[in-house]
């Protein structure tokens, strides 16, 4: 035991980059494996290594992609992916870019993770495409839609669920590329979708004021609602029975919709933002970030409904954002090409 933990006593200003973070964090999980971090001092070594790859990710501010960014992504631990005319991996502690990955005609609406190798965007080229992450090689295009492809979400290990300005989701098995169900009742674009953690049901919003629960097994609507009196931009799942919806009226509704999806209620609504709602993100089950076209970035406490924080992080407006748990930091980017970190204390 004395000699491994010898063995294990580094310098950490010599760990420069991820390669080297990523090369002891795995040394590091083996020992926990294998019960060696019962030694005091390994369990010491494995707090410093999490804390030396903390400050390294905060110290990151901003990133430039060169264009408008309609879609962040945190892929793993150490890897951002902005997506605006083109996909860019980006690593958080260097803030260099590691990959550009282009193939897409258009803009690229939104960009997800599906494995650890590989991630999935959609695009206004009306098409999905399935990505190797690390090589960029793009070994499946999916155009199943008839109009520009704004929202993709990842269902299990085979499907995905898409929402198109054709006023449709289709749920697609991306292994092979064949479309499964085509869902029908929206009247308006579709730029959002979440899903429950029963992997068959899904809630959609649109630019018709409305969001719907829908049963992807059979195809089903299994409730339809009014929730704003204009465009639905964006929804977030705060738990299984409370959703978030983001409209052009300027606010941001909390509802509570029943086990059975039955049954809904408004909880809350959140004014605050002068434009539109672009996006949201949870932070914890109490708190919610969103962004919006009036070029601020708020943090909301959705158990009392009021707001806690203001940010007005840069003068653009903000199209998407993502909270980082590990650093607590917002990652905000939209009409500018700048994708910004700020701490969120």
């Amino acid at each position: 035991m004395n000699s491994i933990s010898h063995s294990f006593n580094f310098n950490f200003n010599k760990f420069k980059d991820k390669n080297h973070i990523l090369l002891y964090s795995f040394l590091i999980k083996l020992c926990v494996k294998s019960n060696v971090l019962k030694s005091i001092k390994l369990k010491k070594l494995f707090k410093n290594i999490l804390k030396v790859n903390t400050n390294r990710l905060k110290k990151q501010k901003t990133f430039i992609q060169n264009t408008s960014v309609y879609s962040l992504l945190q892929h793993n631990e150490f890897t951002l992916i902005s997506a605006g005319k083109k996909i860019i991996v980006w690593d958080l502690i260097t803030g260099s870019c590691i990959n550009t990955i282009e193939g897409h005609t258009d803009e690229i609406n939104c960009v997800i993770s599906l494995n650890d190798n590989n991630i999935a965007s959609c695009s206004s080229d009306n098409s999905i495409k399935i990505w190797d992450y690390n090589s960029g090689y793009c070994y499946r295009t999916i155009i199943e839609h008839h109009d520009i492809v704004i929202t993709i979400i990842k269902l299990n290990e085979n499907k995905i669920a898409s929402g198109s300005c054709d006023r449709t989701i289709n749920i697609i098995d991306f292994t092979n590329g064949n479309l499964i169900l085509k869902l029908k009742g929206h009247t308006n674009y579709i730029p959002s979708i979440i899903k429950f953690i029963d992997e068959n049901l899904i809630a959609s919003c649109s630019l018709d004021c409305t969001i719907r629960i829908w049963n992807t097994d059979n195809g089903d609507c299994i409730n339809n609602f009014k929730a704003h009196d204009k465009d639905i931009y964006t929804l977030l799942k705060i738990d299984e029975n409370t959703l978030a919806s983001g409209s052009c009226d300027f606010t941001i509704k909390i509802w509570f919709i029943s086990l059975n999806k039955l049954y809904y209620k408004c909880l809350f609504t959140l004014q605050g933002h002068s434009n539109n709602v672009e996006c949201l993100a949870k932070i914890n089950n109490t708190e919610i970030i969103s962004g919006s076209s009036d070029k601020t970035v708020k943090i909301w406490n959705i158990e009392k409904g009021i707001l806690i924080k203001n940010f007005s992080i840069y003068p653009v407006e903000i199209y998407c954002l993502i909270f980082l748990y590990r650093t607590q930091q917002i990652v905000s980017a939209g009409n500018d090409i700048r994708i910004q970190l700020a701490n969120l204390y």
